[in-house]
């Protein structure tokens, strides 16, 4: 699956680096989503037990030809609240 997924990245750089005109739309229109430059997301992807981001996300699901979908938690902007309300808000949780 790593090779297949860095074959995918490596033949369709225009889709996963974010320099492209051709990259990924909804990420790029999504100032929440944060990835690596191109050659540290490669570098990456290649090497066991480094990162993941949203652009592996991607490629495998272009791999297996399935959509993948991914969950991540609800976060609350902190500069948004005095910082001693969140932390009382916190410590009755």
């Amino acid at each position: 699956m790593s090779l297949l997924t860095a074959i995918e990245v490596l033949t369709h750089r225009e889709f996963y680096d974010t320099t492209s005109e051709q990259y990924y739309a909804p990420y790029r229109a999504d100032s929440a989503v944060i990835v690596s430059a191109y050659a540290d997301f490669v570098h990456e992807l290649v090497c066991d037990g480094t990162y993941s981001d949203m652009l592996t996300v991607l490629a495998v699901s272009s791999v297996v030809q399935k959509s993948i979908q991914t969950r991540w938690p609800v976060t609350v902007n902190a500069s948004l609240f005095p910082s001693d309300c969140l932390f009382a808000f916190l410590r009755h949780c």
